[in-house]
């Protein structure tokens, strides 16, 4: 028994050797050096937002006037295998190494919905999958690259996460912004561009065409509906495998009655991240509109009779 205690003793000790305690506080606690009217100065010169995470480490809350005013932390959930982590043991390496074996909310089964948001210093990417039975849209997992990296280093980040899935097939839902364009990747359009790419590492591509994008406010009432439980599909975000996803999901705003754009003009800063702006809330609207109006899933009901 003491030598199993020793040995239990050793290897807790090599594991905290190189562990690193982490905590977030508020500038608040150090008030007695920076001084009240430090405080009400940053509050008068920072907006709302950075000065609530910036200066208070609070964490992101969902504006309630913004543009997914229907949206709840209800909608997001956390989902991890842990039968697969605790077959890595304590292998740090391996578990430094995340792909989707380690999700716990994937049905291998069904193909993956996937939809883009395109710009020429980021382009982003939603993965998703329905589970009509249950009237939800589980937003699985996000990719966006940016500044040197282009659309094919996207998908082929997507690619290598998904490497050990079962099913290779995906569904990509793409509006006419994917059609006839293309920021100096080559001389082919966005959607080719993604098509042959995923063609390239081995997965069979079902592209949707969903249409014109649609208008801001039909956009915001059909995306709220779903977020209301009053659509066909209720959103929901696996909040470990979005974070920068939620963040421009959760502070879009409205502007002149559209989805407010401003920031997307403006020079990146640690404060105002390019993946955290509305073009990754751009990509899950393409997302969700795909799956809610064109539904690729054949969904089979139970027949009762009197009879």
């Amino acid at each position: 028994y003491r030598q199993r205690l020793k040995e239990v003793q050793k290897m807790l000790n090599d594991l905290r050797r190189n562990a690193t305690f982490f905590g977030t506080y508020s500038s608040l606690t150090n008030i007695e050096v920076l001084g009240e009217a430090w405080f009400r100065q940053m509050k008068r010169d920072l907006p709302p937002m950075e000065f609530r995470t910036s200066i208070l480490c609070l964490p992101v809350d969902i504006m309630k006037d913004g543009f997914y005013s229907s949206m709840r932390p209800s909608h997001k959930y956390n989902s991890t295998d842990f039968h697969y982590l605790d077959s890595l043991g304590y292998d740090i390496e391996k578990l430094q190494q995340q792909d989707c074996r380690m999700d716990g909310d994937l049905q291998s089964e069904k193909p993956l919905c996937i939809a883009f948001d395109f710009n020429s210093n980021i382009n982003c990417m939603v993965v998703g999958q329905t589970d009509e039975g249950r009237r939800r849209l589980n937003v699985v997992k996000s990719f966006y690259v940016k500044y040197t990296k282009k659309l094919p280093d996207l998908v082929n980040d997507f690619c290598k996460y998904y490497h050990y899935f079962k099913t290779h097939e995906v569904i990509f839902y793409y509006d006419t912004t994917a059609l006839g364009s293309n920021y100096a990747v080559n001389d082919e359009d966005f959607r080719w561009v993604i098509c042959n790419q995923l063609e390239k590492n081995g997965w069979q591509v079902r592209p949707v065409p969903i249409g014109r994008p649609m208008g801001h406010l039909e956009k915001q009432l059909l995306i709220n509906r779903g977020f209301d439980g009053r659509a066909r599909l209720v959103p929901y975000f696996n909040e470990q495998n979005n974070e920068s996803l939620l963040i421009s999901v959760q502070t879009a705003g409205v502007y002149n009655g559209k989805k407010d754009k401003r920031l997307e003009k403006t020079m990146e800063t640690e404060e105002s991240k390019l993946e955290e702006r509305t073009d990754f809330s751009d990509a899950f609207d393409t997302l969700y509109i795909g799956c809610e109006r064109f539904p690729q899933e054949t969904v089979v009901l139970p027949v009762t009779s009197d009879f």
